[in-house]
């Protein structure tokens, strides 16, 4: 009785050494994979334990990770020779479409029927509307593959927002839109790079009033948090989800490329500010978090 009571605890402790010991490595696999499983990574997992079962479990997974790995790498190949493409073709195609608007011009000048003015003008407007494209196009493109600006400036929001409103007046007066401006008198320095904050501005300004039903609201507050907003058509959760996004328009007619919104989310994830949307009472509201 005695010795199999011995025998009892003896298998007992076995067990339990064997249990902690699984539960280690299953714990140093959780961290091995944690620290070391990423797409871009050519480490592989492993396990100090010698159990059959825990070392098919890391053999599998290791399989998984050099499959998933593989693809990664076909996906980013793939992706550089999409971009490339499209930067090539968005760059060639600014040259013709220059020409064609330097000869269009020129026929403009000329004696004309009143049809044919009618068609030049449909023409010219088409002409503006590509070269527009593919500009927007190749400079998304640009902007992507650029690093995260290393050296930020202080830049004083409340000045370069009144320069950008200032220099788009004669554009908003043109469209009957008086803007109605609240920029707070406390000094809102960030670090930022001047460039890209200029270029989020321009395409905020831009994309408001192309779609704006008549009225423009713009607000700095003394967060640094950025508030521009205009009355527009009626817009569904989803469309305002997707405003963000690369291509897309909320109107299907050609009246934008669907890439000022993006390049703006794209030069700001940069920079490590925030952009949203939101539409109530009518009113669409895009609001920047400057950090």
């Amino acid at each position: 009785m005695k010795y199999a009571l011995l025998l009892s605890l003896a298998l007992n402790l076995i067990l339990f050494l064997r249990l902690f010991i699984l539960r280690a490595s299953l714990k140093e696999l959780g961290r091995d994979y944690s620290e070391h499983a990423g797409l871009d990574s050519n480490t592989l997992l492993g396990v100090s334990c010698r159990d059959r079962g825990l070392c098919e479990l890391a053999s599998r997974m290791n399989d998984s990770l050099r499959q998933m790995r593989q693809s990664y790498q076909l996906y980013k190949q793939g992706d550089k020779r999409m971009r490339d493409m499209l930067t090539n073709v968005a760059h060639d195609i600014r040259t013709p479409l220059t020409a064609i608007g330097g000869y269009l011009e020129l026929a403009q000048r000329l004696d004309q029927s009143a049809e044919m003015r009618k068609y030049l003008d449909i023409v010219g407007e088409r002409v503006r509307y590509m070269k527009n494209l593919a500009e927007e196009l190749f400079e998304y493109l640009l902007i992507r593959d650029m690093e995260a600006p290393a050296d930020k400036q202080d830049v004083f929001l409340n000045q370069l927002l009144e320069d950008t409103l200032m220099s788009y007046y004669p554009q908003l007066t043109e469209k009957g839109i008086e803007p109605r401006v609240e920029i707070t008198e406390q000094r809102i320095m960030r670090k930022l790079d001047p460039l890209y904050t200029r270029r989020v501005l321009n395409n905020l300004i831009s994309n408001a009033m192309k779609y704006s039903a008549g009225d423009l609201f713009v607000r700095l507050t003394e967060t640094g948090t950025l508030e521009i907003s205009n009355r527009t058509e009626e817009l569904s959760p989803i469309q305002v989800s997707r405003l963000f996004d690369r291509y897309y328009t909320v109107e299907n007619a050609q009246s934008g490329t669907g890439l000022g919104l993006s390049i703006v989310r794209t030069l700001l994830d940069k920079m490590g500010a925030t952009a949203e949307g939101e539409y109530k009472d009518g009113r669409l509201l895009i609001r920047v978090e400057f950090p």
